[in-house]
C-alpha cells in the first residue's frame, strides 16, 4: 500500500506513466463520545483507503492513498469540545479543489473514502464530485 505524502515525486512520476488510482480519505474532526479521540472518522477513512489500495495492488492496479481530509461538516457534534465544523461551501470548495487537483497530477480514477456520516457533510462530497465530473470529465468515484 502506497501513501502519495511518503513518495518522492519521481516515484509518483513511474506511478502515474503506467497508470495510477487515487484514494482520498474524508472524515472530520469532531466528538465522538467522552471515550473516543476527535479524529476517529478520519481513522476509520485512512483504514478503508489503505485496505482497498491493498487490494487494488494485489490486483496488478497501481493505487496511492491520497493525504487524509481532517475536516468536513460537523454541526451535530458542534456542542462537544474539539469538534471543529466547516460551513458547507468551505468543505465543498475545499474537497473540490483537492479531487480537482489530483485530476490534473494525472491519477484516474479517483475515489473518496469517507468515514463521516452527518447528511450535510455528505451533501458536500456529492456536490464536490458533481463539480469536478462537469468540469473534467474524470472519472471520480463515492462509493456512499
Amino acid at each position: 500500500m502506497t501513501e502519495l505524502a511518503k513518495l518522492a515525486w519521481p516515484d509518483v512520476a513511474a506511478l502515474l506513466e503506467k497508470g495510477c488510482s487515487a484514494i482520498l480519505p474524508v472524515g472530520a474532526t469532531e466528538a465522538h463520545g467522552p471515550h473516543l479521540p476527535l479524529d476517529t472518522d478520519v481513522t476509520i477513512a485512512l483504514g478503508m483507503a489503505r485496505r482497498a489500495c491493498r487490494q487494488l495492488e494485489e490486483k496488478g492496479r497501481a493505487c496511492v492513498v491520497l493525504p487524509a481530509i481532517s475536516y468536513g461538516v460537523a454541526e451535530y457534534a458542534d456542542p462537544f469540545a474539539g469538534t471543529m465544523s466547516l460551513p458547507e461551501s468551505t468543505a465543498t470548495s475545499y474537497l473540490r479543489d483537492i479531487l480537482l487537483a489530483a485530476v490534473k497530477t494525472g491519477f484516474s480514477p479517483v475515489a473518496v473514502a469517507n468515514a463521516h456520516l452527518e447528511p450535510a457533510h455528505i451533501a458536500t462530497i456529492n456536490q464536490a464530485i458533481d463539480d469536478v465530473k462537469s468540469s473534467s470529465g474524470t472519472q471520480v468515484v463515492f462509493p456512499d
